[in-house]
């Protein structure tokens, strides 16, 4: 992964993207999409964010996984593994 560029986003990223902020859409668009990341907390915090919302103003659960990709710990870090 030498030389990739790795963004972690906070929720409150997520979800203005997902409102349709320009600025936060075209930010994250010139970044590239492949160089966005969240963290299993913030991923956390999506779901428990989206439990009582409107409906139809923000993504569904799967759509989550499908536009950033989870962080995984470095192979060795957890115990037992």
């Amino acid at each position: 992964m030498a030389g990739k560029k790795i963004i972690v986003c906070d929720s409150n990223v997520f979800f203005d993207y997902f409102r349709g902020k320009p600025e936060v859409v075209s930010q994250l668009a010139e970044i590239g999409y492949a160089n966005l990341y969240l963290t299993a907390v913030t991923v956390g915090e999506i779901y428990y964010g989206m439990h009582g919302s409107r409906k139809d103003a923000l993504p569904r659960k799967s759509t989550v996984s499908g536009c950033f990709t989870l962080m995984s710990p470095p192979p060795g870090s957890l115990p037992n593994s």
